[in-house]
C-alpha cells in the first residue's frame, strides 16, 4: 500500500528508489558527490547494493581503478561483482555501521592525543 501526501491527501507519495528508466542527479542523489568522494577517499565501505545500477556500478569501478579497499557490508556476499574487489563484512548495516564509526573515532581520537 502506497503513502498519501501529507499535504494535499492525494498523491501517492514516491518511493525512496530509481526506476530502471531514470537516471542520478545532483541534486537528488548527490552523483557527482559521490563520485568525488571516491576519486578523494582512501578506503571504499559499501552496504546495501548490489552495484547493478548506474551510480553504484560507476563507484565501485572507480574505487577498483584507484586500487581502493572496499568493503561490502552485507548479509549475503555479492560475488556477482567481478570488476571490483570486495572484502565481504557479513553483517547488517543498521548493525554494523555505528560500530564501525565508534570504532574509527575511538582510532582516531587517539591519534590525535
Amino acid at each position: 500500500q502506497l503513502h498519501l501526501c501529507k499535504t494535499c491527501k492525494k498523491a501517492p507519495l514516491r518511493p525512496n528508489i530509481l526506476f530502471f528508466d531514470e537516471s542520478y542527479d545532483e541534486h537528488i542523489y548527490k552523483a557527482k558527490s559521490a563520485m568525488n568522494a571516491v576519486e578523494q577517499c582512501d578506503l571504499l565501505l559499501m552496504s546495501g547494493t548490489m552495484a547493478c545500477t548506474g551510480l553504484p556500478h560507476k563507484l565501485l569501478a572507480k574505487a577498483a581503478e584507484r586500487k581502493l579497499d572496499i568493503v561490502d557490508i552485507n548479509p549475503e556476499r555479492n560475488d556477482d561483482i567481478k570488476h571490483a574487489p570486495l572484502l565481504h563484512l557479513k553483517g547488517r548495516a543498521e548493525e554494523l555501521l555505528p560500530r564501525i564509526v565508534h570504532e574509527l573515532i575511538q582510532t582516531l581520537s587517539k591519534d590525535i592525543r
